[in-house]
């Protein structure tokens, strides 16, 4: 029997991160804001961007190091089936946090009268970003 979670638990079954938003959010981290509130905001959307990234590299060096475990033929007391859900869920958790801060901050770094320096380094590559 299938068990389902409640919908704020749910993680899809695909997760996809645009070069654009980590742009955004790449910007909006660099930027700095004249006004109290909306500076407080950005520090505080930054910093769960950054939390949920911590939390994407732990997922990954656990998922790696129980893997070069097992494939080495020691089998430690590791579930790597659990690690990968792990890790996963923390690619997807990750993924949803970049869009949603993006969408937020899009409009404000477009309408900056020069691109900040970030994005033309990304604008002016003429093949798209690969991570090898």
């Amino acid at each position: 029997m299938e068990m389902s979670l409640p919908r704020e638990l749910e993680i899809p079954a695909t997760t996809v991160i645009s070069r654009e938003d980590l742009q955004i959010v790449a910007e909006m981290v660099e930027m700095r804001l004249p006004l109290r509130a909306p500076e407080q905001r950005r520090v505080q959307r930054a910093r769960e961007v950054l939390a949920a990234e911590a939390e994407l590299a732990r997922a990954i060096t656990v998922h790696t190091q129980h893997a070069l475990i097992s494939c080495q033929g020691s089998h430690g007391a590791a579930n790597l089936a659990e690690d990968t859900a792990a890790l996963y869920g923390a690619l997807a958790h990750y993924a949803a946090v970049i869009r949603d801060v993006a969408d937020e901050y899009r409009p404000l770094v477009q309408a900056a009268e020069s691109p900040l320096p970030l994005l033309q380094a990304f604008e002016s590559r003429s093949k798209p970003l690969q991570i090898s």
